[in-house]
């Protein structure tokens, strides 16, 4: 038997060569021919720094390439990426690859035939929701990398800052499928190391509510190991993929994407403690430091993953409504079998005349909403949206106590540095998950089950009732810049 110190690095890689995807110390120790205690502790210590593989404490060894081989999962898409006939890679691909796969380098194999890419231009504030799973800490390296148009990022990076991505022109596809929102790619690793996927479509009415709240609820509870196994230590995206090998065979079926779980969690936040984001547990979350993340109002943009001509007068107006809001008060009045337009007008913006710069924007405004009122009211399916309904509007009774909140904080004139940051950034979070609730009973495609609405209530009314106690905490603390 050979000592443990006879033992070197090159020894333990080629024996590691000679085992299959998953081995135990033991099995390893074996092909070196030494069994003592002594080396089993170095081979733990060293295969747990070793990130080819995964492990639970004092069980077997995984191979990360054997464990995504073929791995099967779902990227879902938004009604503005469908409209603009290309999907943006952001997280959605990156814990299921190697880490030296670049996002934007993934290739999106369809019917054996590569999924041509193209460059866009968007606002920061737009592309950071598609991005916020490879942690603040790593999202303006990946735009920085992905062109150097984004060069300005490293000295400007405000909301509106524009900046160029590499994106995936599913046009043809999205046209052909008749997509919309709930629709998904069913992805399947076909190269782990060169970040080769086959992809599919499969249209909302053939996935399953009950199967992605079981998916969704697995994943919770792997993520809440990986969260107390390794507290802040890993990067989101690593995260995500040890979350993925805790979860075991339910997380192999693509029942559920990143985007939808992340939206839908009431377990899951995402907390930044300076420049380093982390999934944490919700009763441990932290409010995200001014100094890293911008003034108030970058934080409400980037929480907004909607823009266009409407969005972009709605933003300049300083109004915190998003398009998926907008939207959604048209449908509400569509299902209360109302078509009055100038009612939604005044619900959205108050009753203020002078709302715009001048003459000329207050009539791009008005024909923007006007014209997305009669798209919407053309194309009403009452039938597929009389579950939905009802959640839509309690939501929308807490969108009507967030706009009338700034419109107080405007008539008031307060003064930011008056503010709570921690509340301040509480009160975006909750927008956020509002918001892309909203996304998601705005969708004709999206048609859950009694359960899985059951449960979004209940998301719902927990979030409206934290968002009323902030509204009243921050509404008795305002101070006005003249005070």
């Amino acid at each position: 038997m050979s000592s443990q110190n006879d033992i070197s690095i090159t020894d333990i890689d080629r024996a590691l060569e000679t085992l299959p995807g998953a081995f135990t110390i033991g099995d390893l120790q074996k092909h070196l021919g030494n069994r003592s205690d002594g080396l089993a502790r170095r081979l733990e210590r060293l295969l747990d720094g070793d990130d080819r593989f995964f492990n639970i404490p004092g069980g077997a060894f995984q191979r990360r390439e054997d464990f995504f081989r073929g791995f099967k999962f779902a990227v879902t898409f938004d009604s503005w990426e469908i409209g603009q006939g290309f999907l943006i890679p952001g997280h959605r691909f990156s814990p299921f690859l190697h880490a030296d796969v670049f996002p934007s380098e993934t290739v999106l194999l369809k019917d054996g035939k590569e999924i041509p890419r193209r460059e866009i231009t968007l606002p920061l504030g737009q592309a950071f929701h598609y991005h916020m799973l490879l942690g603040s800490d790593n999202v303006f390296d990946f735009l920085l990398a992905d062109s150097p148009a984004n060069a300005a990022l490293r000295s400007s990076r405000g909301a509106g800052e524009q900046v160029t991505l590499t994106v995936y022109d599913l046009g043809e596809l999205f046209r052909s499928s008749n997509a919309s929102e709930g629709d998904a790619l069913i992805c399947e690793v076909a190269d782990y190391h060169k970040g080769v996927l086959n992809v599919a479509f499969l249209p909302g009415s053939r996935r399953s509510s009950a199967r992605r709240k079981a998916w969704e609820e697995v994943f919770d509870e792997a993520l809440t190991k990986v969260c107390e196994r390794f507290e802040d230590y890993l990067d989101i995206t690593e995260q995500l993929a040890w979350g993925l090998y805790y979860g075991g065979e339910v997380l192999r079926s693509p029942d559920c994407s990143l985007d939808e779980y992340i939206r839908l969690s009431a377990k899951m936040t995402i907390r930044a403690d300076g420049d380093h984001a982390v999934l944490a547990l919700r009763n441990e979350e932290k409010a995200i430091d001014p100094e890293d993340a911008g003034s108030v109002s970058d934080i409400l943009t980037l929480s907004r993953g909607e823009t266009g001509s409407l969005q972009g007068i709605v933003r300049e107006l300083g109004n915190p409504v998003t398009l998926p809001e907008i939207d959604a008060y048209i449908l509400d009045e569509c299902f209360a079998r109302e078509s009055d337009f100038d009612a939604i007008f005044r619900r959205i913006f108050g009753a203020a005349e002078d709302l715009c710069a001048d003459d000329a924007q207050q009539a791009y405004l008005a024909n923007y909403l006007e014209e997305r009122f009669e798209e919407l009211h053309d194309n009403y399916d009452r039938a597929g949206d009389e579950t939905k309904a009802p959640l839509r509007s309690e939501i929308l009774e807490g969108i009507d106590a967030k706009l009338e909140f700034f419109r107080f904080l405007a008539d008031a004139d307060a003064d930011p540095e008056a503010f709570d940051h921690e509340d301040m950034h509480r009160l975006a979070e909750i927008d956020l998950r509002l918001d892309e609730m909203l996304k998601l009973l705005n969708s004709p495609g999206y048609t859950p089950d009694q359960p899985e609405l059951e449960k979004i209530a209940g998301l719902v009314e927990t979030r409206l009732d934290e968002q009323q106690e902030l509204i009243e905490k921050l509404s008795s603390k305002i101070k006005s810049r003249s005070s």
